[in-house]
């Protein structure tokens, strides 16, 4: 799939991606020229609703984007059998409060990253647990520019 322009994802829009796919945006031959605004783990594959697995996640590849504006992270793959995100942008993250959820024994902090292949986040913090073959095959994840600055620092996890 090839894209081209400026997509607005709000403050929490997601594409949930359950299938082979190649999203790959313009260039000019330096940056990004794609660019997609906002959005709370913008693209994500979510873990099967059934467990534990029975088939391969989806093969993912994320090119060329610049993702601005995104909270926690643009993209969290929680299931898949193989990815390469490359030539990306990811700026302007915004930190998602966790609010009395203990990371690292403390609460109160921020959680923001680039990119998340992690089938955790995608539990209930509660009940999390490991899950078998939910992040397979090979991830290649080379070439990115990220920039995690924020304003609070100091309370965030990054």
């Amino acid at each position: 799939m090839n894209l081209e322009g400026t997509f607005d994802f709000g403050h929490e829009g997601r594409v949930n991606i359950t299938k082979d796919v190649h999203i790959i945006g313009e260039s000019n031959h330096k940056d990004p020229v794609t660019k997609i605004m906002g959005g709370f783990w913008t693209f994500h594959s979510p873990l099967p609703s059934r467990l534990p697995i029975e088939v391969q996640g989806p093969k993912i590849t994320i090119q060329k984007i610049h993702f601005d504006g995104a909270l926690w992270a643009p993209v969290q793959l929680a299931y898949t059998s193989g990815v390469a995100i490359s030539n990306n942008k990811i700026t302007n993250v915004r930190p998602k409060a966790m609010g009395t959820q203990l990371i690292f024994g403390k609460p109160g902090l921020n959680m923001q990253q680039g990119i998340i292949c992690h089938p955790g986040y995608g539990q209930a913090f509660e009940t999390r647990k490991y899950i078998p073959d939910a992040v397979t095959g090979n991830l290649i994840i080379e070439d990115n520019e990220i920039d995690l600055t924020n304003d609070a620092p100091t309370k965030t996890m990054a």
